[in-house]
């Protein structure tokens, strides 16, 4: 989780426990949603089956392949990248090795960016994302 998003986060919390008589957990139940699709990108990984429940708690569920690539297009975009960076087929592999988790996705992708980077690449390609892969799971395998 980002600082940003956490200070934001806190930020909404503590101004939900200021307004006035409404219970915090009222307006936060009643603001919550537009708070995730105005500042976060839960809005393109939580299902859409999704419904409030009692509890309230939502799992991200897994990226497919599509939403693999438009994740790291926008994810790139808000970093000011405009262009495409990763060749096709290491998309492919990078969908494959994480099963669609974001945490894992994030971790892998910014290793092959490093990797890449340091390559003098201008693509990350899937020689790059499959070096990144091995030298993740011999790491997770000590």
């Amino acid at each position: 989780m980002s600082s940003g998003f956490s200070l934001r986060f806190m930020s909404f919390l503590r101004n939900a426990a200021t307004q006035g008589d409404v219970p915090a957990a009222e307006i936060i139940r009643r603001d919550f949603k537009e708070y995730v699709l105005r500042y976060t990108n839960a809005a393109t990984v939580v299902s859409e089956e999704f419904a409030d429940t009692e509890a309230h708690q939502a799992l991200p569920r897994p990226l497919t392949p599509d939403d693999t690539t438009e994740y790291l297009r926008m994810r790139l975009e808000r970093a000011g990248c405009t262009r495409e960076v990763f060749a096709s087929d290491a998309t492919v592999l990078l969908h494959e090795a994480t099963v669609g988790a974001m945490r894992d996705l994030d971790r892998l992708a910014a290793a092959a960016l490093r990797e890449s980077a340091r390559k003098k690449r201008k693509l990350v390609e899937r020689d790059v994302v499959t070096q990144v892969i091995e030298a993740d799971t011999r790491e997770r395998d000590r």
